[in-house]
């Protein structure tokens, strides 16, 4: 059984620069982005080298962005969770959203992301 916590703080560290995506990301990883891109992407992401190019520029682009975790949320199936998260960056306002992740061998093997424009509280 996969650790869904440690999945949602490897995923979360990754966007913080914290950890490279090719530790969390499976090779043949599909990543699915449900808003329109802040920085240029293929869609679906496949395998950690793209989503890498996507994390590293979204870093740069909101100058140091800070992502943190609200809660996950445990799915039917034991591979799937939610991580309903946040983001707070000098160039933007907090934000929040939710990643619905599958999870294979402890790795992210698909990943679904949306981003909302408000907060949660």
């Amino acid at each position: 059984m996969t650790d869904r916590t440690e999945i949602a703080r490897r995923w979360t560290a990754m966007w913080n620069l914290e950890l490279p995506a090719a530790e969390i990301v499976r090779a043949d990883a599909r990543i699915r982005f449900g808003r329109l891109p802040v920085v240029p992407r293929d869609e679906p992401l496949i395998g950690p080298a793209g989503l890498q190019a996507v994390v590293d520029a979204t870093a740069a682009r909101l100058d140091g962005p800070v992502f943190g975790i609200h809660q996950v949320v445990p799915g039917e199936d034991a591979e799937l969770m939610t991580v309903l998260w946040y983001v707070e960056a000098a160039a933007l306002d907090r934000r929040s959203g939710l990643d619905l992740l599958r999870v294979a061998d402890g790795l992210v093997a698909e990943a679904w992301s949306i981003t909302g424009d408000l907060p949660l509280d």
